[in-house]
């Protein structure tokens, strides 16, 4: 019985097990890397791009950037009506946390999107701006 739990526990405790370890900044294990990933670094530095035309366009990738957060708990809870049935004042919230959305994109030209927080306690609108032209500059060594 011992020794089955010894080897349940071993099995359990493998996978958590780093696959990538610790080296020293000198000592990148090369080898190793080019062993189990097929893949050589070349050593050199790291990467700085001096002008415009040497950046590297990232295709497919875009990054949003959080610009402003607004409150808009207030006009969430008050949509729906006191007492009205659960369903009717989900559909309420719903409508009006559509339609701030729709004017804050309309408005900012940013993509907003209202998060509920605490179950409801509060909601945020969240405003990002959404870049498309990611481009590499700097990558340290």
């Amino acid at each position: 019985m011992k020794r089955k739990l010894s080897l349940l526990l071993w099995m359990c405790v493998l996978p958590a097990l780093p696959d990538e370890g610790m080296w020293l900044y000198r000592r990148f294990p090369t080898d190793a890397v080019e062993h189990k990933y097929g893949f050589s670094p070349t050593g050199q530095g790291s990467f700085y791009a001096t002008a415009e035309s040497s950046e590297t366009r990232c295709a497919g990738l875009e990054a949003s950037v959080l610009v402003k957060i607004d409150d808009v708990t207030t006009q969430v809870k008050t949509a729906a009506r006191e007492g009205a049935a659960a369903v009717k004042a989900l559909e309420a919230r719903n409508a009006v946390i559509a339609r701030i959305e729709k004017d804050c994109a309309a408005h900012s030209g940013n993509t907003c999107s209202v998060a509920t927080l605490f179950s409801g306690w509060r909601y945020d609108l969240f405003q990002f701006r959404k870049y498309t032209d990611v481009r590499l500059v700097f990558a340290p060594e």
